[in-house]
């Protein structure tokens, strides 16, 4: 007499790893190329540098433009100036209007003593921004 023998069905085994070491070298090549891309300059851009092409020390040279730029100081005391002249934080907003009636285009450049805590800084950057001027520069020595 024979018996039926009951073959257990078995389930294939998938052997992964080669399936790993392909993404892997995959990866470790778009990681090398990814690299070595990063330096590189694009075609046809130039980018800016704390030095302007002719020696320069900012971007609103003026020279470079028709419109010469408005100068807002603070000194390391907390002392707001305006083209060289003292004013108060009250007053600095009406300024500021003034000058980008009479120039739509022109450019605000903020020179801050190095001494000076950002939070001043700040002060004078929100105030700039609540006038309406979206064209602001700072200075900094190269």
């Amino acid at each position: 007499m024979r018996f039926k023998q009951s073959r257990q069905s078995e389930i294939p085994e998938v052997n992964v790893l080669p399936m790993l070491n392909l993404l892997m070298g995959v990866l470790a090549f778009f990681v090398v190329i990814s690299l070595s891309l990063s330096g590189s300059q694009i075609a046809g851009v130039r980018l800016p540098s704390s030095e302007g092409e002719d020696g320069g020390n900012s971007v609103f040279d003026e020279s470079s433009s028709k419109i010469r730029p408005l100068s807002v100081g603070l000194s390391e005391t907390g002392e707001i100036f305006v083209e060289g002249e003292p004013v108060e934080l009250a007053a600095l907003a009406p300024a500021i209007s003034q000058y980008f009636q009479e120039n739509p285009d022109g450019s605000v450049i903020l020179q801050a003593d190095k001494e000076m805590k950002f939070e001043e800084v700040k002060k004078i950057l929100v105030t700039l921004k609540d006038v309406g001027s979206d064209r602001i520069g700072l200075a900094f020595e190269p």
